[in-house]
């Protein structure tokens, strides 16, 4: 009888603790906004055109660009953004190289950010973005202007992962680069955890029960910053985040400094390690060795797997470095030589 009555009690607090949690106004969190990089305008490039295409009833709206003096179809690099990047941030400086290396490329805008469809907005979720991507695959495919049989999965960040995911249920990807990217969920959680400790993680989760429990009675999300500084309550803290994604973001820029907090609860994980062995394609990763964000040894196991098809280049750089300068140069340069090597 006494473990009824306990039993009860439980269910009692745990729904009046929801209950609160979900529809009481009571949490509320600081916006950290970004230093945005002040400037002019960027002029639109010449090989930069606007695409649409669906998956799942919405729409993506995407940047590809083509190689002006192209002779016939050509390879496209897919190019996957980090965590709530939209299409305007870093991928057209990447996008322009290829293309100056004779590749195409597509700037993807994953759904719930930037100009692409997705309601609620700012929800990260990697089966959503994989599903993103397998479409974007598709589109590529139909044009053509590419060669079907020479494209190339490119991620950076929180996007390095989904080359090797994609490249192992898909055999006809050509290759695939991941950069600066977690690849061992063990390892990186267990760097967050060692780091922030878990008084950060318990905080993050009662705004992430919040913001699903009102997902799930077709409320109003509840978000989060995306990154913040030290010490501070955002997803991602970690030290030189916050200046890091000040470094990136134009003044004019898509992107917004907030998420949805369920993505703390997202257990979709379609695990690299996992995957690698059903690899066929050769994949390069590049390794930022003082990397902030994720464990410098995250990349171990999944290379360990690949063995002689993946090519590992490392800079002794921390995760926003290689964005900028002459540990971009090199870094892009390894990019181009993998390239030319296996197509």
């Amino acid at each position: 009888m006494i473990f009824v009555y306990i039993l009860l009690g439980l269910v009692v607090f745990i729904t009046m603790y929801l209950v609160v949690i979900i529809f009481l106004p009571i949490l509320s969190v600081k916006q950290q906004p970004l230093n945005r990089v002040i400037g002019s305008v960027a002029s639109i490039p010449d090989c930069r055109e606007y695409v649409e295409y669906p998956v799942n009833g919405d729409t993506i709206r995407s940047w590809l660009y083509i190689p002006p003096d192209r002779k016939g179809p050509v390879p496209c690099i897919i190019l996957c953004n980090g965590f709530g990047g939209t299409k305007d941030i870093v991928l057209e400086k990447y996008a322009l190289g290829f293309v100056a290396e004779g590749f195409g490329a597509l700037a993807l805008e994953y759904r719930h950010f930037g100009e692409s469809d997705g309601d609620p907005r700012q929800i990260f979720s990697f089966r959503k973005q994989e599903e993103d991507i397998r479409a974007s695959i598709a589109y590529v495919r139909s044009e053509e202007r590419f060669n079907p049989d020479q494209i190339i999965i490119w991620g950076t960040s929180a996007g390095g992962v989904y080359g090797i995911n994609m490249a192992a249920e898909d055999h006809g990807i050509a290759g695939v680069i991941a950069q600066c990217t977690g690849l061992d969920h063990k390892k990186d959680s267990n760097l967050v955890m060692k780091r922030e400790g878990i008084s950060y993680l318990l905080r993050l989760i009662v705004h992430a029960q919040r913001d699903k429990g009102r997902g799930r009675f077709n409320l109003s999300e509840h978000t989060v910053p995306l990154v913040g500084k030290p010490g501070t309550l955002a997803m991602l803290i970690a030290p030189g985040a916050h200046e890091g994604y000040s470094g990136m973001v134009p003044e004019t820029s898509l992107f917004e400094n907030k998420i949805c907090a369920r993505a703390l609860l997202d257990t979709y994980h379609n695990d690299p390690v996992k995957n690698a062995p059903e690899v066929k394609s050769p994949a390069l990763i590049c390794v930022c060795e003082k990397d902030e964000i994720v464990a410098p040894d995250s990349h171990v196991r999944v290379a360990e797997i690949l063995g002689e098809k993946v090519t590992v280049r490392k800079y002794p750089i921390g995760h926003f470095e290689i964005y900028r300068g002459h540990h971009f140069d090199k870094a892009f340069r390894d990019q181009i030589d993998f390239l030319k090597e296996i197509l």
